[in-house]
């Protein structure tokens, strides 16, 4: 047995084995991989919104579609990249959701017209459908494979900050959670049932005790094979530079060679910042216990020295 993978949803898997099933193996990569790339097209759509440039967005999707992790799952069915395009899309319908938002605020501070209150309204009531839509999408994902149900919870704990009122956050937040829900119990409700009947436990396929389950077939570690044990960091903050040795060895972070440069920038980004922070808070020390003169002072003497000269 394969361990955890065997008790992993297959539904994700279905598409995928019906084109390899009944097509040729190089059209149904072709296939795979067209649907895959929607991932880097999603991701320039949303910078395109986020930052309204379309240079940083062409060079994001430009950058997700060579990423080693990407690139190394093109047109075959790990099932990370078919998945994506759904998490993404739900990342699309939260900007949406926000410029909606925000939208009603500048309402709110343009006029107190009917016609104003009225578009308010229309606002209102569509940002959250879009909520809901993003809370679906991004929940229809995490429940294909359950990997990837972090960005799903991140998204709806994020749509709790979107807002600026209070009742607004509370109102996207329901609506988004209640979205995911939906979309997980769509594509994953069946198999959690499954689960159940079998194993007396919906997320058997999760090692340890969670949330009361026993697991009593539940595999020990992470993974198929305690190999995999070498891919997690080893304790609470080699995470930050785990990143950096796993491009430089890549075989220490994954079965495959693949060099992932964007979690090592990432990493060493941090690693200035911190480095920035750090200068910066000793630069405000010094500059207490050394002040520099005093502007208003050599602006006195300045003007004491022009005196004298006119005297003299």
């Amino acid at each position: 047995p394969s361990g955890s993978q065997s008790l992993l949803n297959p539904l994700v898997d279905l598409p995928t084995y019906l084109l390899e099933g009944h097509l040729a193996p190089k059209l149904a990569a072709f296939l795979i991989g067209s649907y895959q790339g929607l991932g880097p097209l999603l991701i320039v759509l949303i910078v395109r919104r986020m930052t309204g440039s379309r240079l940083l967005a062409v060079l994001s999707g430009a950058t997700a579609a060579i990423a080693g992790g990407f690139a190394s799952e093109l047109g075959n069915d790990m099932g990370d990249s078919i998945v994506a395009p759904f998490l993404l899309l739900g990342v699309l319908f939260a900007t949406i959701a926000i410029d909606r938002d925000h939208g009603i605020q500048r309402a709110r501070h343009a006029a107190a017209e009917a016609s104003a209150s009225l578009g308010e309204a229309v606002r209102s009531r569509s940002a959250i459908w879009w909520w809901i839509a993003a809370g679906v999408a991004a929940g229809t994902g995490a429940g294909l494979k359950f990997a990837e149900l972090p960005v799903a919870v991140g998204m709806v704990v994020a749509s709790a900050f979107a807002a600026r009122r209070v009742l607004r956050r509370l109102l996207a937040f329901a609506a988004a959670a209640a979205g995911a829900l939906v979309g997980t119990a769509a594509t994953s409700g069946y198999w959690t049932v499954e689960l159940w009947r079998h194993y007396r436990d919906p997320l058997a396929f999760l090692p340890g005790t969670l949330l009361g389950f026993s697991k009593p077939y539940g595999v020990v570690g992470l993974g198929a094979a305690p190999a995999s044990h070498s891919l997690v960091p080893w304790s609470r903050v080699s995470f930050l530079w785990k990143p950096i040795t796993a491009f430089l060895h890549p075989l220490d972070f994954a079965e495959i060679p693949v060099r992932e440069a964007s979690l090592a920038i990432a990493s060493a980004l941090l690693f200035v910042v911190a480095a920035g922070l750090l200068l910066t808070a000793l630069t405000r020390l010094v500059l207490r216990h050394y002040p520099r003169p005093d502007d208003s002072s050599a602006a006195d003497s300045d003007r004491v020295v022009s005196a004298e000269r006119r005297d003299a």
